[in-house]
């Protein structure tokens, strides 16, 4: 039949199918941008089409290279010009991704807790179910962060279910896996940012024993279990070298999605080299690595990475003797996290322990 607009939505899928390998990441995101410019050239096309182009360019090829900040921005200028066209089902789906990208950038906690409810009525009002369960589960952990007791949405999805725990015991028994991941995935990063290492590498296994696809939030679950794993290598002799495989396993694939994006990735990357020489008794080295992981943070306005940069060179720091050097950077990373909106600075670092 030719060319048509239903080619560039087989050339968006094409283009993820390759995803799965982060050196593809360049000719993937190529073929997306094709398939954006092959639409632009269809007189009168499907409004509906143009926002499924959008979308899904954005949210599984765009986001791999694109500054997560303005990721977001164009989330949000999508998902108004889908309200007043009155596509429904793409504006919903737009406001998970929203909600999802702004949690992992660092935006101020208690904002973002009103923009889920804001979001989450919306869906409601459009009887958008299937995808308010999602962000239900997003903003589960949210909430709990910002200070809350976990996530209201729940009574809203019209589901068999009142909270996260009846979920997942709905998404085990209907076998949903992609619902599981993403309640895996939201446990680890609430039990990473709430400094429950143990439990987050109990999230981190289960997360990645139901997906073996490499997505946006595989990149941060990889990202949190490395750092994980790096602190478990060095508290944990008899299990060291297990830990450390797997430190170097989130290393080795961070140095590969850096290529492609400085912006997004290049603070994380320092700062798991960081760990990794901390971890091997490198103290030189972890110390360069501390610091310029902390003028990458702030240079790319991950505020809240910046505040565990500070809090993890603290600690770096007080595992050395430095106790005062300790003392400034932990300050330094609790005003990061206030700033963020963390709830309470909760926190096992040696320094509050002295």
């Amino acid at each position: 039949y030719g060319v048509c607009e239903a080619t560039c939505i087989a050339l968006i899928m094409y283009s993820v199918s390759m995803m799965d390998d982060p050196d593809n990441v360049d000719h993937c995101h190529y073929w997306g941008k094709v398939a954006q410019a092959l639409f632009s050239t269809f007189d009168n096309p499907d409004s509906t089409m143009i926002h499924r182009i959008e979308q899904y360019f954005h949210s599984l090829v765009g986001v791999w290279i694109e500054p997560h900040q303005a990721v977001c921005n164009t989330f949000q200028s999508n998902y108004k010009t889908c309200v007043r066209s009155g596509d429904n089902e793409t504006s919903t789906e737009i406001l998970v991704w929203y909600c999802l990208m702004n949690t992992l950038c660092g935006a101020n906690l208690l904002a973002l807790d009103d923009a889920f409810i804001d979001a989450g009525r919306k869906m409601a009002e459009m009887f958008q179910y299937q995808l308010l369960v999602f962000l239900a589960c997003l903003h589960e952990h949210v909430a709990k962060l910002a200070g809350k007791d976990g996530s209201e949405l729940f009574h809203l999805t019209n589901g068999p279910f009142q909270n996260e725990n009846e979920l997942l015991d709905f998404a085990i028994a209907n076998d949903k896996s992609k619902l599981m991941k993403t309640v895996y995935f939201m446990k680890l990063f609430d039990s990473f940012w709430s400094r429950d290492f143990a439990r987050g590498r109990i999230h981190s296994t289960e997360y990645f024993s139901v997906t073996s696809t490499t997505s946006i939030d595989s990149v941060f679950a990889w990202f949190y279990y490395g750092l994980m794993a790096f602190d478990a290598a060095r508290n944990q002799p008899t299990e060291k070298e297990n830990y450390l495989r797997i430190g170097e396993e989130s290393l080795s694939n961070m140095r590969k999605w850096a290529t492609h994006s400085t912006w997004n990735y290049q603070n994380k990357l320092y700062l798991l080299e960081a760990e990794y020489y901390y971890t091997q008794d490198m103290k030189i080295e972890a110390k360069s690595k501390y610091e310029l992981a902390i003028q990458s943070s702030k240079f790319h306005r991950f505020g809240h990475e910046e505040g565990l940069c500070f809090y993890l060179y603290s600690s770096f720091c007080s595992a050395l003797g430095d106790i005062s050097l300790a003392r400034h950077h932990l300050m330094n990373a609790r005003r990061c996290y206030e700033r963020w909106g963390l709830n309470q600075f909760r926190t096992n670092s040696p320094v509050v322990m002295k």
